[in-house]
């Protein structure tokens, strides 16, 4: 009944614990056929939490589940509930730990913004600790970059002039170790957000400095964004290779991102302050570069969907378009056994977009070979 009432009132963090009580009341000293009903409530429960990503109650009720397999262990002859109990052990200490590895983070993180940096910092570096023993690139490279934060925001509050060059080159030698840490993930997988948030670090304390240690941290932020350059080039490049519209049309949404923008419009800034009148130009035509080469590419979805009146007028343009769209469509779903005479299709459709003296340009625009 007390059940069917918090059911009814929707009200999921009583009707859990009520199981809970229900599970536990239900076992006896006597292990039995109510131990096995009991932890089918506990599981049936336990999925629920998981769906609300309620920790807690996960762990209690998984604790309850060990017990209960323990009693059933003892008086079973076989290994089954043993083995169950085992299995359910591994599921709470992972659990556990996923619960604990998040707490911390969460704390640092709240330390960060309570102006605790120096707290932040060691928090994280014990939990840094923690994740190289058991070789987790994924929280090494999330506790890198917290930990590079937290030694940026606690500069200009502890800054002592003559430990200036130091605390320069700790921020400076954290931002590498933070990505030296995501490459291990692959040499891609730094986020363009962590290689934006480097550069405007470095940026804001080199325009704090004096001179060459100024143009020495303005080159290290511009050196990041040649690094997520070739990155965000690289997610481009990879949407091209699969071709198709919807290719086409996720690069369109990379390209009408901000931070693909950023990149450009920090790196002119960057260039300007160091005064390098060379970087300056190089930078310049490469955002030109790319910007036209973005509405070139463009055009090919455009063309497809609208098909402007020059383009219906020649009647090998839209065969082209169309027949590689149908055979890209074709080699997504074909069989391996299909795959080769596709893929041999495909090639020489595309040889002949190439040959076409107005597609040729688009195609090669669209796979990043044009330098415009």
């Amino acid at each position: 009944m007390a059940m069917q009432m918090f059911e009814k009132w929707r009200l999921p963090d009583m009707l859990s614990d009520v199981k809970l009580a229900l599970a536990t009341a239900m076992t006896s000293e006597t292990p039995g056929p109510n131990h096995e009903a009991a932890i089918q409530i506990l599981k049936e429960s336990l999925r629920l939490d998981e769906k609300r990503n309620d920790v807690q109650r996960q762990l209690k009720k998984l604790e309850t589940i060990v017990s209960l397999e323990g009693c059933l262990a003892r008086a079973d002859q076989g290994d089954r509930h043993k083995e169950l109990q085992n299995y359910w052990m591994g599921e709470s200490e992972r659990i556990g730990e996923r619960y604990h590895n998040d707490d911390s983070i969460r704390q640092a993180e709240l330390f960060m913004a309570r102006g605790k940096f120096k707290s932040a910092e060691k928090l994280l570096k014990q939990r840094l600790v923690k994740c190289m023993d058991e070789k987790g690139p994924r929280r090494i490279s999330k506790c890198q970059h917290l930990i590079f934060s937290s030694l940026f925001l606690s500069f200009g509050s502890s800054l002592h002039p003559e430990d200036n060059h130091s605390q320069v080159r700790a921020v400076v030698d954290q931002a590498a170790a933070a990505l030296a840490a995501y490459r291990e993930l692959g040499p891609y997988s730094a986020p363009l957000e962590f290689i934006l948030h480097v550069s405007q670090a470095l940026k804001s304390l080199g325009q704090n400095q004096d001179g060459q240690e100024s143009n020495m941290v303005y080159a290290e932020a511009l050196r990041y964004l040649g690094i997520g350059e070739s990155i965000s080039e690289r997610l481009r490049r990879d949407l091209c290779s699969s071709s198709g519209l919807e290719s086409l049309r996720q690069k369109q949404l990379l390209v009408a991102s901000s931070t693909h923008d950023d990149i450009f419009n920090h790196a002119l800034a960057l260039t300007f302050a160091l005064g390098d009148a060379e970087k300056m130009w190089r930078w310049t035509q490469r955002a030109k570069a790319r910007a036209l080469s973005d509405l070139v590419g463009s055009q090919l979805d455009l063309y497809t969907r609208q098909r402007p009146p020059t383009f219906v007028v020649d009647d090998q343009i839209v065969k082209l378009l169309e027949d590689e769209a149908r055979l890209v469509r074709k080699l997504e779903s074909a069989v391996s056994i299909d795959k080769i005479s596709t893929s041999m299709e495909l090639e020489r459709v595309r040889s002949m977009m190439e040959e076409h003296p107005r597609l040729g340009r688009l195609l090669a625009s669209r796979a990043g070979k044009t330098d415009l």
